[in-house]
């Protein structure tokens, strides 16, 4: 696992007590609401979180990337940091039972839908709030996994989903302008071909400005089911 750094902050964007339930690789498909489906069948149990086994943790949102914490059962501290350019996927979610879409049928279809869906708004709901991160590993086989976390309470889960956007989109901002002033150092350096070094700079941010706009974007669609 990566090793987790402290920046010049003193704290991070958000932290939140959570139950870490594990992680499981999604099969099916990875992208979007129907990626994290699956795993969470696995993780979580369909009749609630009453008795659930998971490890008691703290879950924070840094600039870089997301760190949990927890103490072990020889009462040491554990911690594990994803970086933020592993996370591929976020959601704040409730299982539910979602009615079949045969109006005559009685049976219904386990889901895990976000907070602010009509299924998912029931307050006395025995499943609690779920936060779930879809993240690469670093290590070994570089596969997706889907992490989830019980959260207390449904502000803390959205909490999460828009703190890591704000990571992600500063990331990339932060990648952007490294990317900008390396052009530049080089462009100066090679003033014997100005037109050329400069063009070559100018087209490499546009490709670096659009392609934040695009992750940007694809952001805001993923936090529409989340906020």
């Amino acid at each position: 696992m990566t090793t987790f750094k402290k920046q010049s902050e003193t704290s991070p964007i958000c932290r939140c007590r959570v139950l870490y339930l594990g992680s499981a690789v999604p099969h099916l498909t990875k992208n979007g609401l129907q990626g994290i489906q699956d795993p969470l069948r696995e993780l979580y149990p369909e009749h609630g979180a009453l008795g659930v086994k998971g490890i008691d943790s703290w879950l924070s949102v840094w600039s870089n990337g997301l760190l949990l914490e927890n103490i072990d059962e020889n009462h040491k501290a554990v911690t594990r940091f994803f970086p933020v350019d592993t996370l591929h996927y976020c959601a704040a979610i409730r299982y539910v039972l979602v009615p079949e879409v045969d109006q005559a049928s009685s049976l219904t279809q386990s889901r895990f839908l976000p907070l602010d869906s009509p299924f998912a708004r029931n307050p006395n709901s025995v499943h609690p709030p779920l936060f779930a991160a879809i993240l690469r590993r670093t290590t070994g086989i570089k596969v997706l996994e889907c992490h989830a976390f019980i959260c207390k309470r449904e502000m803390a889960a959205n909490a999460l989903v828009r703190c890591c956007f704000q990571a992600y989109a500063d990331s990339a901002q932060a990648k952007h302008m490294e990317s900008s002033n390396t052009s530049n150092v080089y462009a100066t350096i090679r003033k014997y071909r100005p037109l050329l070094t400069s063009g070559t700079a100018s087209v490499k941010s546009s490709k670096s400005m659009s392609n934040i706009f695009k992750m940007s974007e694809d952001w805001q669609q993923r936090m529409l089911v989340s906020k």
